[in-house]
């Protein structure tokens, strides 16, 4: 089973299984993140001349052990519900629909003052048909500009820069992204060399896709026994 986005003439697709193998990379990504930040706030140290005022100092103070204790429950959230199986890896693809979802969505307004607010908006959509608005895209886009450097995988980093790439297209253009899982995509809807396809060792999604671009080009399809990521 694949899925399918569509934007205009942009067009990005996927296996299932991969997608939430992407999805996973990032959910993980920003989990680093924000342990990096959670850290760096405790070993920020204000430089004497810039010292606040004694009441500025007092607000600034309280205001970040308390943003620091949110954050600690978030971490520790996150960490116990997805990560007590093996540190690096989620137990289920359940995982992320389940109890991923439920922590992004009880601390959405923390994501978002974090700047990855995205993570909640790429899990909280439909594999088979739904959409992403320009609000999501814009989101996503900063997400995933955050998460790359925290991506060990280069496989998984290369289509996370695609991925990049496809939600500016929404964003520049004002356009909705359509989520579908039509096995192939109109061709009328996809410019050739604007398409950015991402293959997992399925044939049958890569047959359906150069059946797709056949039509585009009038050529024959060469379709290979075996297509390795």
């Amino acid at each position: 089973m694949s899925i399918h986005l569509i934007c205009g003439d942009s067009c990005f697709s996927s296996s299932i299984s991969y997608w939430n193998k992407i999805r996973e990379s990032l959910a993980i990504a920003t989990f680093d993140y924000m342990v990096s930040y959670r850290n760096d706030l405790y070993n920020e140290r204000e430089a004497p001349d810039d010292s606040p005022p004694l009441t500025d100092a007092y607000n600034t103070s309280v205001k970040k052990r308390l943003f620091i204790k949110q954050l600690n429950e978030c971490i520790h959230d996150i960490k116990f519900s997805l990560f007590q199986t093996n540190p690096r890896t989620f137990p289920t693809t359940d995982s992320i629909h389940i109890a991923l979802l439920k922590m992004y969505t009880y601390y959405l307004d923390l994501l978002t003052l974090l700047g990855i607010a995205g993570i909640f908006a790429i899990t909280n959509k439909n594999d088979t048909e739904g959409y992403y608005s320009v609000g999501n895209s814009a989101d996503i886009v900063h997400m995933m500009k955050i998460a790359t450097r925290y991506i060990e995988n280069d496989n998984i980093l290369t289509c996370v820069n695609e991925l990049v790439d496809f939600f500016q297209v929404s964003v520049r253009e004002n356009m909705v992204i359509v989520i579908t899982s039509n096995e192939t995509p109109t061709p009328n809807l996809h410019n050739k060399r604007l398409i950015s396809f991402l293959y997992d060792t399925s044939i049958h999604d890569y047959n359906c896709i150069q059946r797709c671009k056949s039509r585009l080009s009038g050529k024959k399809s060469q379709i290979p026994k075996k297509l390795e990521l």
